[in-house]
């Protein structure tokens, strides 16, 4: 990187700083749009556009006026203020609207405060994308369309046009500006040669999880802005669980605990046995098997199992079952406080909030949440 180029980036992340730390989302308008993706690539940056690909030829001509979606790779600010071409001067009307998202959803490059698709997803997205042949990086077809439906079920939500169940209007308080089903139906038609059937939330809902690519189920009720659609997804979502856990008979306190890398490499599980057991009843702790791992990774905590305070992979560990009396809040509340006060502060463990919760994570170690999915994790 030159000096010119260096001073150039430097005076860009300067600016940008004051938008992002807003996390209100971030983007960028492109004179020259064909030559910034071209660029990123050449810079080795891991990146991907998400959508819409008969439309996007057309949008980066300037023939379309519309906006382009990338996922980015977590630290690639740097990157993309270098791929900017320079000048990049014009009206808005003469520019390409990019919307970046990153995989972590760190550094201001999220979906209203959170990450635009779960981060061990979006990870999977930028390892398995492919370069069209009309020169820019693209999803691959087994993971686009289930990444398009999600964009437009938990995205888009009423304003894809969609009503919330089978036989039921749209709604007329939210206005949809496309004919969203209609162009997933055509782009479904293009990439794979015929289309779901679907033509509601709940019913795109359902295909998403038989395909392994729902919301997970506790990230529903901490995604922004709820409304009706989400109230009534977590309800669906927790009659499904009841039905799975009618043979359970799980305990009202049973809490899941699921202990990460850092405590592992710590060697301090034998003190979060030790601590549950004082407060509680200890019913098991077993070590995740490989496949129980990976569905944990792919559905629990929102797929977000990144490091605290750098960017890698922090895998579960061992899973705990135990009941808690009143309190089981603050009791894992102080169990964190403890750990960090003696190993220093770090993500050691997750912990369920409540029952449905707590039989989302046993049904997801045994393998039975994934029966409706055949099975799918990944």
């Amino acid at each position: 990187m030159t000096l010119l180029l260096r001073l150039l980036v430097s005076w860009r992340l300067f600016r940008w700083r004051k938008k992002l730390k807003t996390d209100r989302g971030f983007s960028l308008r492109v004179r020259h749009p064909k030559k910034f993706l071209r660029r990123l690539e050449q810079q080795n940056t891991a990146y991907v556009t998400l959508r819409w690909y008969a439309e996007l030829p057309g949008v980066l001509d300037g023939e379309i006026k519309d906006d382009v979606d990338i996922l980015v790779e977590h630290g690639s600010l740097a990157k993309l203020a270098a791929a900017l071409p320079w000048p990049n001067f014009g009206s808005k009307l003469s520019k390409v609207k990019f919307d970046v998202y990153s995989d972590s959803g760190r550094s201001g490059l999220s979906y209203r405060h959170m990450p635009y698709y779960p981060p061990y997803r979006a990870r999977e997205l930028l390892d398995s994308r492919v370069k069209d042949s009309r020169g820019w990086y693209r999803i691959a077809p087994r993971h686009y369309l289930q990444a398009l439906a999600y964009h437009l079920t938990y995205h888009k939500r009423l304003s894809s046009g969609m009503p919330l169940e089978q036989g039921q209007a749209p709604s007329t308080s939210v206005r949809a500006k496309k004919d969203y089903l209609a162009l997933f139906r055509a782009e479904a038609l293009r990439e794979a040669g015929a289309a779901p059937s679907w033509a509601s939330l709940l019913e795109a809902h359902q295909w998403l999880h038989a395909q392994g690519w729902a919301m997970p189920f506790d990230l529903i009720r901490r995604w922004p802005d709820q409304d009706i659609w989400l109230e009534r997804l977590y309800q669906y979502e927790c009659e499904c669980l009841e039905a799975l856990s009618a043979a359970r008979q799980v305990p009202q306190d049973m809490v899941i605990l699921v202990t990460r890398e850092e405590a592992r490499m710590a060697a301090c599980e034998p003190e979060v046995l030790g601590f549950l057991s004082s407060v509680g009843t200890l019913r098991e702790s077993r070590e995740l098997s490989p496949e129980a791992c990976d569905r944990l990774l792919w559905w629990a905590r929102g797929g977000n199992w990144l490091a605290t305070k750098e960017y890698r992979l922090s895998k579960p560990q061992l899973s705990i079952q135990c009941q808690l009396p009143d309190g089981a809040t603050e009791h894992k509340e102080s169990l964190r406080k403890r750990l960090s006060g003696r190993y220093g502060k770090q993500n050691w463990l997750h912990g369920t909030d409540d029952l449905h919760e707590a039989i989302f994570y046993l049904a997801l170690i045994d393998g039975t949440y994934l029966n409706a999915a055949q099975g799918v994790g990944k």
